[in-house]
């Protein structure tokens, strides 16, 4: 099973871009309405400031300059810049800031402050928009990808590949209830409650591998048993520390927001690979006691005819 997982994970690697491209589609339709909308609420409160202040001229790009530096400079603090967006007050502060840098006004009417408030917030419902479409294109891509590594490494139908994916999310909900009414104060108990939690789930995974595929196939312990359920820890285990490398190898070379778009969904194809690892030992079992039974009807069926 070991060598299985490690198989599992480098055929997958060519599915990572279903979720990247599903995640980029949602983004896309999202972003052709939100940034017009958004470049529309941006004119209007340009055209709104500049008649409240009247004879004060505006430089655009000094603008631009100061908008492009403060960007950069929450692009590279990720807990910054979620602070900063998941606050109305902190953006209206910010252009205040940007404002008496760039123009240097002394004081901002409350004509002004109240445009900019109104910009901000028809600016953030077009964010969470934004951030909708990414959360909905993880969702429909991890589905799809579910779907087809499952046709593709496991050979199950659409059908059975739904259906299973349904078993899944429900225990992966009951395990979740679980870990979240369990209450180890004890560190030791934590860590014993956590590896029974581990291994339920494997047993669960091997035994799922064979009611969707071993049935009246092959022998239920040659499915499940302690030594798979061994090798498939070990499996996943090797499969997560490669995921892990390939994701901090990311993260190392690219801007970080646009790191974390990249490795979630890799972390979703991995996610995956957990989850089919068991299975794909089940169907190949299968295939191979196929084989070895058409090569007993040959050998029995040439020794009637001699």
């Amino acid at each position: 099973m070991i060598k299985a997982s490690i198989k599992n994970f480098f055929k997958s690697l060519g599915f990572y871009f279903i979720p990247l491209g599903v995640m980029a589609f949602c983004l896309m339709i999202c972003l052709s309405i939100t940034i017009p909308h958004m470049i529309g609420v941006v004119k209007g409160a340009y055209q709104s400031i500049s008649t409240s202040i009247g004879q004060t001229s505006f430089d655009w790009n000094a603008i631009q300059s100061a908008l492009i530096a403060k960007f950069m400079e929450y692009a590279s603090d990720i807990g910054k810049a979620m602070a900063l967006i998941s606050s109305p007050e902190g953006i209206v502060n910010l252009l205040k800031e940007i404002a008496m840098e760039t123009f240097g006004l002394e004081s901002l009417t409350n004509e002004i402050v109240a445009t900019l408030e109104n910009a901000v917030i028809e600016v953030m419902s077009d964010l969470v928009a934004i951030f909708a479409s990414l959360v909905i294109g993880l969702f429909l891509g991890f589905i799809f990808l579910k779907i087809i590594i499952r046709r593709y490494l496991a050979n199950t139908n659409m059908f059975k590949a739904f259906l299973i994916s349904i078993v899944d999310a429900l225990v992966f909900t009951g395990v979740m209830i679980l870990l979240s009414y369990l209450k180890v104060n004890n560190e030791v108990w934590m860590w014993v409650t956590i590896a029974l939690v581990v291994l339920g789930v494997l047993l669960i995974s091997q035994f799922e591998a064979y009611l969707f595929y071993g049935v009246g196939k092959v022998k239920f312990l040659k499915v499940v048993n302690i030594k798979n359920t061994i090798t498939l820890l070990i499996g996943d285990l090797i499969d997560i520390i490669f995921g892990i490398g390939v994701s901090v190898a990311i993260y190392l070379t690219m801007n970080p927001i646009t790191a974390i778009l990249v490795i979630i969904p890799f972390a979703m194809l991995i996610v995956c690979i957990l989850g089919i690892n068991a299975e794909t030992y089940t169907s190949q079992l299968v295939f191979e006691n196929k084989i070895d039974k058409r090569i007993d009807k040959e050998i029995e069926k040439r020794s009637i005819e001699q």
